[in-house]
């Protein structure tokens, strides 16, 4: 290694290349920290480059030293090759903006969110966490259009009906139904809508997940016949002028069954 250095003398990007290098595989190994020794000595030898800022802030991430991954993370959007990186970058921020949360400072993990979005709209980590946030202040309408976009760039089909019944969830607290209902109108490839239309439905009928509706009454049998009110072979339509003899041979089966399992 020494001698490596040695060879590099007067060569940054080469030197940087190389303390980058190590400081990966220590990562790997787990030594976060010895990790970081390396990637600061990068940082020396070629200051300001992007891709040595944002290993720098996620190697501080990694290690849950919160101060220090924001500090390293913080402005990252505004760097000079910042469009050329935009996913990395905005997976970057939102990193950040979870340290920042991580310290109580909620309003400087929304410029956070801000600035991922502004380099990557679809970004979804940034995008949940805004729907997190909304949450948190009460705002379900703006949590559901986030994660809208979310579930429209989704592709897993699995995922995204989850993203959606969130979503529902989310417009069926406001009172919406029509928007509880939207996203059966645009199927998505690869998942059959079925089930999830009928979950709608039942949750239009029943937004607040209370009992389900009672069945309709079973028609009253003639006066003086010999019947049972919970024989399961007469439904809500049967037929007035049969039902004493149909009553009288449920009746006479469910019996059966009884002293049977007696």
């Amino acid at each position: 290694m020494n001698e490596a250095l040695r060879r590099m003398r007067g060569q940054p990007e080469q030197t940087a290349k190389l303390y980058h290098r190590l400081g990966e595989v220590y990562e790997k190994l787990g030594r976060l920290d010895e990790g970081y020794r390396q990637l600061v000595e990068a940082d020396k030898a070629l200051p300001g480059q992007l891709m040595l800022r944002i290993a720098l802030g996620e190697n501080r991430f990694q290690a849950r030293r919160w101060r220090d991954a924001a500090t390293h993370l913080e402005g990252i959007a505004d760097h000079v090759a910042a469009p050329n990186y935009p996913e990395e970058v905005a997976l970057a921020l939102a990193h950040g903006a979870m340290a920042e949360l991580r310290q109580k400072r909620p309003e400087r993990a929304a410029a956070l969110h801000e600035a991922a979005l502004r380099l990557s709209p679809s970004h979804p980590q940034t995008l949940r966490a805004l729907a997190d946030l909304a949450i948190e202040r009460g705002d379900k309408l703006e949590a559901a259009r986030s994660l809208r976009l979310v579930a429209e760039s989704c592709g897993d089909p699995a995922e995204q009906c989850r993203l959606y019944e969130q979503i529902g969830d989310l417009h069926l607290a406001l009172g919406n139904m029509a928007a509880a209902a939207k996203p059966t109108k645009k199927p998505w490839p690869g998942l059959k809508p079925t089930p999830w239309s009928k979950c709608l439905c039942s949750r239009r009928r029943w937004p607040h997940n209370g009992p389900r509706a009672p069945r309709a009454p079973l028609s009253r049998p003639r006066a003086g016949s010999r019947t049972s009110w919970s024989s399961p072979r007469i439904g809500p339509r049967a037929d007035a002028r049969s039902l004493p003899s149909r009553w009288s041979k449920a009746t006479s089966t469910g019996r059966r069954t009884c002293s049977n399992r007696r």
